[in-house]
């Protein structure tokens, strides 16, 4: 399975979402993932694509991981550095995870506020989710 993280690059030529979150623009943010992918054991089973506009420009760029069968996240206004960090560990948590839900406790504490939420797998008529642990996961923090 080959999971793909879309990085808005539509906010490069937006000056003003530039300025207001340290002119980090979309494309500098692809490059810092693309170098955290290789550094992990297992980055070939990551793509990383520039996407255009995403949606929720004012939110500062976004990021959506998605792959077959398995959960999709998306999170906002991402920056090179600890964010990327974050990035890494939960997506070490995420390819562990039943159906790509980790448990909250798995979920880095940094990107608990930089989540918008989380899609469902193509395919799929519902079904209850869980936080990974077997208990229902009440949606309190993404």
């Amino acid at each position: 399975m080959t999971a793909v993280l879309h990085v808005c690059r539509s906010c490069e030529g937006r000056e003003a979402v530039r300025r207001r979150h340290g002119g980090t623009s979309g494309m500098a943010l692809r490059a810092a993932i693309e170098e955290m992918i290789l550094a992990l054991p297992d980055h070939s089973t990551f793509d990383v694509i520039s996407q255009d506009c995403m949606g929720p420009c004012g939110l500062g760029v976004c990021v959506a991981l998605t792959a077959p069968g398995r959960w999709g996240w998306l999170f906002q206004d991402l920056q090179p550095g600890e964010d990327v960090a974050a990035l890494a560990e939960f997506l070490t948590a995420w390819r562990v995870a039943p159906h790509g839900v980790p448990a909250k406790t798995d979920r880095p504490t940094r990107l608990v506020r930089k989540t918008i939420g989380r899609l469902p797998p193509s395919g799929t008529a519902g079904g209850v989710v869980t936080n990974g642990e077997g208990d229902p996961d009440d949606n309190s923090d993404g």
